[in-house]
């Protein structure tokens, strides 16, 4: 099952440090779980009003490096290394 944490609007955790600008998380989340269900270019998601590829694209890593953190710390805290 995928399972995709969306963070509060107006917060980034990436090392950027300005907010996101009006784009609601769930359309990018819709974005993201599109291009990964369909195989298709990120450049296909302008057809698809949904949010522009850099978007999706910032917000897809940023769940990715949370995941991998996540990872190591329980991996860490269980002594499994």
């Amino acid at each position: 099952m995928l399972s995709i944490s969306i963070a509060r609007r107006g917060t980034r955790t990436s090392s950027c440090t300005r907010p996101h600008r009006g784009v609601p998380n769930r359309r990018c989340a819709d974005a993201i779980v599109y291009i990964l269900r369909t195989g298709c270019q990120g450049e296909a998601l302008r057809q698809t009003q949904l949010c522009a590829k850099s978007t999706a694209h910032d917000r897809f890593q940023t769940q990715v490096i949370a995941l991998v953190r996540a990872t190591i710390e329980s991996l860490v805290v269980t002594g499994k290394t």
